[in-house]
């Protein structure tokens, strides 16, 4: 009877119009083919994923750097940047997480002799 009242949930953001939200934002892909981007998502999760707590794993996944099946290192934007700062173990990833803050600043932090 006062159902007029409540209000109605609106429903989180596909993956596409989190997609087209980014890429309005500034942030690009290196895939710019929608479909073929949309694609490349979906191999890592489903689209109920990336829908269900909008931006976060979309942000995650395209900023992190992940393995194809011939475990080729692959990144979905050079705008975004993801990594886990418990995982930092490895031999020189001072040096490796210093080119990654270069190559994000795009020109803007000029360190060299790294």
């Amino acid at each position: 009877m006062f159902n007029f009242f409540k209000r109605t949930r609106k429903a989180n953001p596909t993956l596409e119009e989190q997609i087209n939200v980014l890429l309005r934002l500034g942030i690009t892909f290196k895939e710019s083919e929608s479909s073929r981007l949309v694609n490349n998502l979906l191999v890592q999760f489903d689209r109920e994923n990336y829908e269900q707590d909008p931006f976060y794993l979309l942000l995650t996944i395209i900023g992190a750097n992940l393995f194809d099946h011939n475990d080729n290192e692959i990144r979905m934007s050079n705008d975004v940047w993801n990594f886990d700062t418990e995982c930092i173990d490895e031999e020189n990833i001072y040096t490796k997480l210093l080119k990654d803050f270069i190559n994000l600043a795009k020109g803007e932090l000029p360190l060299e002799n790294i």
